[in-house]
């Protein structure tokens, strides 16, 4: 089994031919467990107050300040050689990625990276580490909240403000 999976959330995609220079929606898609359209919209949000376009860096970057990322620059000694995507996938059989590579942006979910091609031989510069869905980690947090015996409405709605879970 393969550390490569076709990954294609652009439901206009018909073709695994069609190229689209949308890496960055992308990966965001896979990491947020969001629709294109979602992450689109959130990034001209944010490409607008930049005046940039939507897959800047700049704007992509911003955009993951965000979110729960921790970022990791990738240092190589002179005459080394820098690890691939596939190699990181290979390495971080757990856990959540955003892979910086040159002029391109990949997902990396439980050892597998996903893309619209394989990007494997790519070399990886930097990542971020996705600390988990915020949708995930607030669905937990009323659940544990919520199996606590005689908690009335309004003492529910404290608890949530107080430990910051948005409603």
């Amino acid at each position: 089994m393969g550390v490569y999976e076709y990954f294609e959330p652009n439901e206009l995609v018909k073709r695994k031919s069609d190229v689209r220079g949308d890496c960055v929606i992308r990966a965001m898609c896979k990491v947020f467990n969001k629709k294109w359209l979602e992450v689109f919209d959130e990034l001209v949000v944010i490409a607008r107050e930049l005046q940039e376009l939507p897959n800047a860096k700049i704007v992509w970057k911003d955009y993951l300040k965000e979110k729960n990322v921790t970022y990791v620059p990738i240092k190589v000694k002179k005459g080394t050689k820098r690890p691939t995507v596939k190699s990181f996938a290979q390495t971080h059989k757990e856990g959540t990625y955003i892979l910086s590579v040159a002029h391109h942006v990949v997902a990396v979910k439980d050892g597998k990276y996903y893309d619209s091609w394989d990007s494997g031989n790519c070399s990886l510069y930097s990542y971020w580490i996705v600390k988990g869905n915020q949708k995930e980690e607030q669905k937990k947090e009323i659940d544990k909240i919520l199996q606590e015996e005689h908690i009335s409405p309004a003492e529910l709605l404290n608890k949530l403000k107080r430990n910051k879970v948005m409603i």
